[in-house]
């Protein structure tokens, strides 16, 4: 809780900087239903690559790839 907390104080400085007002928080599990879209259209345009059962996106800025699906079918942050 107490992480969430400073997590708040510290997006709220962002939002006042960009003038983002009246934003509803959401829970992780809320935008699960909409990942599986991007993540096709994502392997449409040729960038996803499979690694050991995981969904993976691979950049210049890092070795370690982006994962979009875990292999067990889950999502995580980068997703």
């Amino acid at each position: 809780q107490r992480i969430c907390e400073a997590s708040r104080r510290e997006f709220d400085i962002v939002y006042k900087r960009l003038n983002i007002q009246n934003l509803e928080e959401r829970g992780e599990s809320f935008y699960n239903a909409m990942l599986p879209p991007v993540i096709e259209k994502l392997s449409e345009s040729g960038v996803v690559e499979e690694s050991d059962g995981a969904l993976c996106v691979f950049t210049k800025a890092s070795e370690a790839p982006l994962i979009i699906r875990k292999a067990d079918g889950g999502y995580g942050y980068d997703s």
